[in-house]
């Protein structure tokens, strides 16, 4: 299920998995907040993707290791690598096969306090997935007013949040970025994240297991679409849609009446 935050619209989203998978077709990079869910799934997690699901899950099991030596109970990771690759899907299915709840946050649109305050509301076991982080602008503290004060969140503040004082706790940090090099080295130390992972393109084995789940009525078009070419999972996805599509409705209008 799906809810969001009444205070900040949807500014913040939060999705709770039980036991389902993402839906055909749903695009990779991208969470929709109007997706329906199914309990089919064609994703194919790499070797990478299980190494990030053992390392979730391996944070899970540790809890009462953290909490009896009085260290805080965090881990902040981030996936990095073209668009298209599956970074956001990655993290989806690894709340859903944990059943794990996700926040996902639009810091663009917080200050601060906001962000302090919804912060604030977040259940233990919890994912706060920060897409795009590259692509944020973060509030400059040097010099500003009553009003810029309100507008935008500090890179200080976010800083601090991972790594300070009052740091977050019972939370596992997700972030995205398309282009790490866009990064300041301040957010990616240890302690802030502590596991980097770049995301590549379809190996022939998953464009083998993609198609298979896609096109398993067409075990010529299987054999048609799987190529050494390289391609990312949402480009080989498209491919596969549009190669099912075409041959399902030829097919259903050559035997209809």
């Amino acid at each position: 299920s799906e809810s969001q935050s009444k205070e900040s619209g949807l500014r913040s989203i939060n999705y709770n998995f039980l036991s389902v998978t993402p839906p055909v077709g749903c695009q990779l990079d991208e969470i929709s907040a109007n997706s329906p869910i199914t309990e089919y799934s064609k994703y194919y997690f790499s070797e990478k993707g299980k190494k990030l699901l053992r390392i979730v899950n391996n944070w899970l099991e540790a809890r009462e290791w953290y909490l009896t030596r009085d260290i805080r109970w965090y881990c902040g990771a981030l996936l990095h690598g073209k668009v298209g690759t599956g970074k956001s899907a990655l993290i989806v299915e690894i709340a859903k096969k944990l059943k794990m709840s996700i926040t996902a946050f639009d810091i663009s649109t917080f200050n601060d306090q906001e962000l302090e305050d919804e912060f604030a509301l977040i259940p233990p076991n919890t994912i706060i997935l920060i897409e795009d982080i590259e692509r944020i602008n973060w509030k400059s503290n040097v010099g500003q007013n009553s009003e810029s004060a309100a507008n935008g969140v500090s890179f200080e503040f976010f800083i601090n949040k991972l790594c300070g004082a009052d740091a977050l706790r019972n939370v596992f940090v997700f972030m995205t970025a398309n282009d790490i090099s866009k990064l300041p080295d301040a957010l990616i130390r240890k302690g802030r994240v502590d596991h980097i992972i770049e995301l590549d393109c379809l190996d022939r084995e998953g464009k083998l297991f993609v198609a298979s789940k896609m096109l398993d009525q067409w075990p010529d078009l299987i054999k048609k679409v799987v190529t050494d070419k390289e391609e990312t999972a949402a480009e080989f996805e498209a491919k596969c849609t549009e190669l099912a599509l075409q041959r399902f409705w030829e097919e259903k209008n050559e035997h209809s009446i």
